[in-house]
């Protein structure tokens, strides 16, 4: 009777079979009129119950549009149940190509017995969204390879439409205010950096990472210079009490030294003439500018004799302002006489 009884058991067991569930536990649950945002790649986690066999999970995505299928994986994933629940788990992971359009996905996650004692039930509640194209960003400034002191305002103008999180750091180290999940109406956000306190002068990194909701990312990196010191200018020509016969041209040679011989450009020197009063006479034209060692740059100008407009004696004044916004407390000068 117990062998009757044993058989007649296993009889309903194989006729009937058992009920069995497959769930997704991840990405989170969207609907179709609010979809899970996912990027290029993303792991379906799933999880089955009521095990007997190994199963196998196959993983359709269709269009919600049309239900057409735009692809499918069968028997992409195997399951073992484990010994003391008869419960497993899988993972699968979701791929989207670049150019996949970004609008809405249903994704069915089916379970079979691969000897059909277990009857799974279908989970087609997940809807996803490929987000496949990474956050844009459009403009930074401070430019790479400038020169910065005291409170530095960093800008940055991005495209991105389901914005996450942007974060700013220095020498990989966070600063103050450095993220946030907001721009204006321009896309842009700015964080003040305040390097009154850095020790040193010399190169810093700045990094700007952007990510989107479907956890896309962008990074920029540039290198800024702190400078706090400023210029020092030479008047290499002419020298002080230098005597010019009336209708000679006078040409000027300034040496400017600094952080670099790319941290002055022409356009921060400007060398003028002067009455021995202070009154602007005429501003000198460039000739040349050019560097002459790794911290040193050279400019050359020249003042055109025009009948009458120079005093007899005046004086020549040099002011040289870096990248940075330093400036010498005052003007290098020399006093020029005109012989007759």
């Amino acid at each position: 009777m117990k062998r009757v009884f044993l058989s007649v058991v296993c009889a309903c067991a194989t006729a009937f079979g058992f009920a069995g569930n497959i769930n997704v536990n991840s990405p989170a649950r969207g609907t179709a009129l609010a979809p899970t945002l996912v990027g290029t790649s993303k792991p379906i986690n799933f999880a089955l119950t009521n095990m007997v066999n190994e199963a196998k999970v196959s993983i359709k995505v269709l269009r919600q549009s049309d239900n057409t299928v735009f692809f499918e994986s069968i028997d992409a994933v195997s399951v073992t149940p484990s010994t003391n629940n008869h419960d497993g788990n899988g993972t699968f992971n979701l791929t989207f190509a670049q150019g996949t359009p970004e609008v809405v996905f249903r994704v069915e996650v089916r379970a079979r017995d691969i000897n059909n004692e277990t009857t799974y039930n279908v989970d087609q509640d997940l809807f996803v969204k490929p987000d496949v194209t990474k956050p844009k960003i459009l403009s930074f400034n401070p430019i790479s390879n400038s020169f910065v002191k005291g409170v530095v305002p960093i800008r940055v103008r991005i495209l991105e439409t389901n914005l996450k999180e942007w974060r700013v750091q220095v020498d990989g180290a966070d600063i103050p205010n450095n993220t946030g999940s907001t721009v204006n109406a321009l896309g842009e956000f700015v964080v003040s950096w305040d390097a009154t306190g850095i020790p040193l002068d010399g190169p810093k990194s700045i990094s700007v990472r952007v990510r989107d909701l479907a956890d896309n990312e962008e990074t920029t990196n540039i290198t800024v210079t702190i400078d706090r010191v400023a210029p020092t200018v030479i008047i290499r020509a002419p020298v002080n009490n230098t005597t010019f016969s009336a209708g000679t041209s006078i040409t000027i040679t300034v040496d400017i030294r600094d952080a670099s011989n790319s941290s002055v450009n022409f356009s921060g020197v400007d060398v003028v003439a002067r009455t021995t009063a202070g009154v602007f006479i005429i501003r000198a034209s460039r000739i040349s500018f050019q560097a002459i060692d790794a911290n040193t740059s050279r400019w050359v100008g020249r003042i055109r004799w025009v009948n009458g407009q120079l005093p007899a004696s005046f004086k020549i004044h040099v002011t040289a302002m870096d990248r940075a916004g330093n400036l010498p407390p005052t003007p290098q000068t020399v006093t020029v006489r005109i012989g007759s």
